[in-house]
């Protein structure tokens, strides 16, 4: 395992004789990282044996940051370009999800995001779920030749507040088997 080498001159001299990797507009990034995957990571691997590569952030979907260059043997990261030209700021490794990539492979595949609970924010409210559970709840009093009564609106209310938690369909199906317990169904 060898130690990164500073190639700052190099990255500097080739920023010089590239001025169009850095346009000043919004197509900045873009076409830093194409600088850096056609120019600069195949110039310093002719010295150093293919050992540099890009980063690549498996845990935020397989983003490339433009600027970053990484160093095979120690994971190594340095940012190599500002939105001017060239720049050489060594970094500590990243976190085992950011993995160095070469520019001859295809970038690994992304780390799928964690499926996450509904948090209860925004508007759970589905009038189209509440009328369809109303349906089926009146369904349930029914088929024990019960009639309705203030009791149903609570088993819907419930429905409601669990939907902000599990979602429509898990509430609607959560309740409705409760409902129908209760009922001796």
């Amino acid at each position: 395992m060898s130690s990164m080498p500073n190639r700052a001159a190099t990255v500097r001299a080739l920023c010089a004789a590239h001025p169009e990797a850095f346009p000043q507009d919004e197509t900045n990034d873009a076409s830093r990282l194409a600088f850096l995957k056609s120019t600069i990571i195949p110039t310093l691997n002719k010295t150093d044996g293919g050992r540099w590569g890009y980063m690549t952030k498996t845990d935020q979907g397989g983003k490339v940051p433009c600027d970053i260059l990484m160093w095979r043997d120690t994971n190594q990261v340095v940012d190599c370009l500002t939105g001017i030209g060239a720049a050489w700021l060594e970094h500590a490794p990243p976190p085992p999800a950011w993995v160095w990539t070469s520019v001859d492979v295809a970038p690994p595949e992304p780390i799928p995001p964690t499926p996450q609970p509904p948090s209860g924010h925004g508007d759970p409210y589905s009038d189209a779920q509440v009328i369809e559970f109303t349906d089926d709840c009146i369904l349930a009093y029914v088929s024990v030749g019960a009639t309705p009564d203030k009791a149903a609106s609570v088993w819907i209310g419930r429905m409601q507040f669990d939907a902000t938690q599990i979602g429509y369909a898990k509430a609607r199906e959560k309740q409705l088997t409760a409902l129908k317990a209760a009922l001796g169904a």
